[in-house]
C-alpha cells in the first residue's frame, strides 16, 4: 500500500509516488498514474528551456521569459523575443536619422541612431533644396500647367509646378463696364480674369476748370492796357502804324537838318 499523501488535482504529488508516464492536460499541467498505488497524479509542468522536463509540453508564450533582440525593416525597428516572437511594447517606431549624406543620384543616406540600419530615401525638395541633406534640385524642364492668378491691379498665368509666369500674360485689369457705387467709387469686372475691380471716380470737372483758367490767363497776356484802362487788342495793324510814325518822324528830322545846312551855305 502506497504511503504517499494524495493531493488534489493540479497540485504537486507527495514524495513517494512513482509515475513513469505523464500526459499534458493543455492547461499548464500534466497527469500520470502512480505505478505503486495506481493513484492518478496531476501536477504543473516542470519547464526547462522551452519544454516540460516530464511530459515535453512546449512552454506557453504567456509564461515566456522573454529574450529581446533588435530587429528592423526599411521603415521601422523594434525589439522582438527570440523565443516566442513577441514584440516588446513601445519599441515599434520609425527609423531616426540625424545626419544625411547626398548620394548624387536624387537620394540621400543616413544611419538610424537606434538600430544602426543604413537608410536610403529620395530627396524631399522645398524651394529647390532638400530639407534633409540640403542637396540642390537639378534644373529640369518643367511641363508647365498654367492657371490664372491676380492681385488688386494685375492678372497673369502662373505654373502650378514651378511658379513660372507665362510670358506676355502679366497685364493690368481690363474693365469695359463700370457701375457707380454711390460713394465716390465705381466697380467693374475684369473681362480677362473676372476679378472685381473697385476704384475712385475721376473728377473731370476740376480738369475743365483748370483748362478754363489757363485760357483766361493767355487772353490777358495778349491784351494791352491803355491809360484809360480800356483794353486794345494787340493785332498786326498796330505794329504797322507804329513803324509808319517812326519812319515819318525820322524823315522830317533829316529834312530839317538839310534845310539848315543850305541856309548856312548861302
Amino acid at each position: 500500500e502506497c504511503n504517499a499523501v494524495i493531493k488534489t488535482q493540479q497540485e504537486i504529488p507527495a514524495i513517494g509516488h512513482n509515475v513513469e508516464s505523464w500526459t499534458d492536460n493543455g492547461d499548464g499541467t500534466h497527469s500520470g498514474t502512480c505505478t505503486e498505488c495506481k493513484e492518478k497524479i496531476t501536477q504543473e509542468h516542470n519547464y526547462q528551456d522551452e519544454n516540460c522536463a516530464d511530459c515535453g509540453a512546449k512552454k506557453d508564450s504567456t509564461t515566456c521569459e522573454h529574450t529581446y533582440v533588435m530587429k528592423n525593416d526599411e521603415n521601422q525597428h523594434w525589439e522582438e523575443c527570440t523565443k516566442c516572437g513577441e514584440i516588446k511594447a513601445g519599441t515599434l517606431e520609425n527609423h531616426k536619422v540625424e545626419s544625411w549624406t547626398d548620394n548624387g543620384n536624387g537620394t540621400h543616406s543616413g544611419e538610424c541612431i537606434v538600430c544602426k540600419r543604413e537608410i536610403t530615401q529620395e530627396h524631399n525638395y522645398q524651394d529647390e533644396n532638400c530639407t534633409d541633406c540640403g542637396a540642390k534640385q537639378e534644373d529640369t524642364e518643367c511641363e508647365h500647367t498654367y492657371v490664372m492668378k491676380n492681385d488688386e491691379n494685375q492678372h497673369w498665368e502662373e505654373c502650378t509646378k514651378c511658379g513660372e509666369i507665362k510670358a506676355g500674360t502679366l497685364e493690368n485689369h481690363n474693365v469695359e463696364s463700370w457701375t457707380d457705387n454711390g460713394d465716390g467709387t465705381h466697380s467693374g469686372e475684369c473681362i480677362v480674369c473676372k476679378f472685381k475691380v473697385t476704384e475712385k471716380i475721376k473728377d473731370n470737372n476740376n480738369n475743365n476748370d483748370n483748362n478754363s483758367s489757363g485760357n483766361e490767363d493767355n487772353t490777358q497776356g495778349q491784351e494791352d492796357n491803355t491809360q484809360s484802362g480800356s483794353k486794345i487788342p494787340n493785332t498786326g495793324i498796330n505794329s504797322y502804324i507804329i513803324i509808319a510814325v517812326i519812319a515819318f518822324t525820322v524823315s522830317a528830322i533829316v529834312a530839317f537838318i538839310n534845310i539848315r545846312k543850305n541856309k548856312d551855305i548861302i
